[in-house]
């Protein structure tokens, strides 16, 4: 993700293999990027769609670009600690000027909000 400014994404998927997308059979997950004078707000939705062999959880790895070292982030409301082996954390790349998030395992039918501050 690159800051600031405002973006949006979505990731498609399908199986790969057969051409059951052309019958509807994939799944897209929007993912967008708000950034305000205060916070920069960064969500994943949940997917929409089925298609076979679809995993039904996944970890995320976000780096966001662009931004200054976070004094916080949270996760659906909840604040993480930087560093540590947590499913989920964060960690500032002081050479690259990039923040490194790291989302434990969650369910791909449930979206997640973080928020940069």
């Amino acid at each position: 993700v690159y800051a600031p400014g405002n973006s949006k994404f979505s990731l498609y998927e399908d199986d790969g293999i057969s051409l059951d997308y052309d019958h509807g059979k994939s799944a897209v997950t929007p993912l967008t990027c708000e950034v305000s004078a205060s916070v920069c707000r960064i969500t994943i939705g949940a997917a929409k769609g089925e298609y076979a062999g679809q995993t039904v959880s996944r970890s995320y790895l976000v780096i966001l670009h662009g931004h200054s070292k976070p004094s916080s982030v949270t996760i659906d409301g909840a604040k993480i600690a930087p560093g540590g082996a947590a499913s989920d954390r964060w960690n500032w790349d002081a050479k690259r000027q990039s923040l490194v998030l790291n989302l434990g395992r969650r369910s791909i039918r449930k979206g997640v909000s973080l928020a940069i501050r």
